[in-house]
């Protein structure tokens, strides 16, 4: 019961604006609402989905069904039901307000005592179970723009607040265990003065930059996130984009980027594990020089560097832009060889990259098949086909540094699907 009486204070960058769900999709803001609201569903440990608010009874193909379980209450005493799950996907399938719309689309729930079955327009992901249930005795009556605060479900309830402060204490109605009996959220915006603050004992956990990092005292968990860096190719035949994918395979970048990297050769490597990974493609030498465009920053450019003595004996010229300018010829397809980044939330984001003229799909791909995986949820195809046809080819995943003081009681877990998993291991 040691959890029970600690409190811990929690450095971020920033704190949300409101504490509304329907609005927050930033991260470290997702992390506040992770302690305020309970989802259907939440993910272990492994980025195993297990029974939170609900129980998963079964999944077929694009038709769920989920059961709510005992304990779970509104902040004053209301249970929470299955009307309030259900209405929470109808509503979000059709509030065009919500920043995630689009992976809402199309749902339709139906509740049925406890029980609420729901049908997906294909096959759910992950997310779709993990979203904040709405209470819809509330947002029947009023418009979700005009709340300033919905009635806790979650673990925590607010107790105080200030434009750089938010102070949380444990809900004595919540059914599961927490790890604190009261949470301190600042907002410390200078990632040196979050360092200090750790070090000088004033801050438990910190959401600190990788080159400010506290010393000891400390453990540092590298989380995962929903973001990649990659080389893209355009006017490069599948052999010649092979042929730079297998000598850069071998090239290690973290220590470009402070150990917090872990390569990766596949997009779909971001949320799904695969153990085998290996080319289906044959490589074949460019047989002319190329040109490869980054932003000017430094990073890129060191990257860019090991780029270029990767490639020999191919001759790369380094061309370095104004972000502004680089966006607008990569926008463009104005390039043969380009390092940029993608930042993704879910799987569905694949849509946009490499589907046919998907919003941020630069490279002129465009595969029927990989259009139907996609839309399938057919990730394991999808995954095949990436490594067949690589119109561009990830290097690494970033990971950004958690620090969090030894012998606290508590510790954050790894997985890459969610950038605010983290504070989910705060509920036992």
């Amino acid at each position: 019961m040691k959890g029970l009486i600690l409190s811990a204070v929690i450095l971020l960058p920033s704190l949300p604006p409101g504490l509304n769900p329907l609005f927050l999709n930033q991260e470290g803001h997702t992390a506040v609402v992770e302690m305020l609201y309970v989802s259907p569903l939440r993910l272990g440990s492994r980025g195993e989905v297990k029974n939170y608010a609900a129980r998963l009874v079964s999944l077929q193909g694009q038709r769920a069904v989920l059961e709510v379980l005992e304990g779970f209450t509104w902040e004053g005493g209301e249970p929470l039901s299955a009307g309030d799950i259900a209405f929470t996907y109808n509503f979000l399938a059709h509030y065009r307000k919500n920043p995630t719309h689009p992976y809402w689309k199309g749902i339709k729930a139906y509740a049925r005592g406890k029980r609420v079955v729901i049908f997906f327009p294909s096959p759910p992901e992950k997310y779709h179970f993990l979203t904040p249930v709405l209470p819809e005795r509330i947002l029947r009556r009023s418009p979700p723009e005009e709340l300033k605060r919905l009635p806790f479900s979650g673990p925590y309830r607010v107790v105080k607040t200030s434009p750089a402060k938010i102070v949380l204490e444990r809900r004595k109605s919540f059914p599961l265990k927490t790890s604190f009996q009261k949470i301190v959220l600042l907002e410390v915006p200078d990632p040196v003065t979050r360092r200090m603050m750790m070090e000088a004992g004033q801050g438990d956990v910190c959401l600190c930059s990788r080159g400010n990092l506290p010393g000891r005292g400390f453990k540092i968990y590298k989380i995962s996130r929903p973001a990649f860096l990659y080389l893209g190719f355009r006017g490069l035949s599948p052999s010649q984009r092979c042929w730079v994918a297998e000598r850069l395979r071998g090239v290690d970048f973290s220590s470009l980027s402070s150990g917090f990297a872990r390569p990766i050769t596949s997009p779909f490597q971001v949320w799904f594990p695969f153990p085998d990974i290996r080319l289906e493609c044959k490589g074949k030498i460019p047989t002319r020089h190329l040109t490869l465009m980054v932003p000017a920053m430094r990073e890129r450019l060191l990257l860019a560097q090991l780029i270029q003595s990767a490639l020999a004996p191919l001759r790369v010229r380094v061309l370095s832009l104004e972000r502004g300018i680089f966006i607008k010829r990569l926008r463009a397809g104005n390039f043969s060889l380009a390092l940029s980044g993608f930042s993704l939330d879910f799987p569905s984001d694949l849509k946009e990259v490499l589907g046919c003229g998907g919003a941020v799909n630069y490279f002129g791909y465009c595969s029927r098949e990989m259009d139907r995986a996609l839309s399938k949820g057919d990730w394991k195809r999808g995954h095949e086909i990436f490594l067949r046809d690589l119109p561009f080819l990830p290097l690494y995943v970033s990971l950004y540094p958690i620090a969090v003081r030894r012998g606290l009681g508590w510790a954050p877990f790894e997985t890459s699907f969610s950038s605010a998993s983290p504070f989910r291991s705060i509920v036992q």
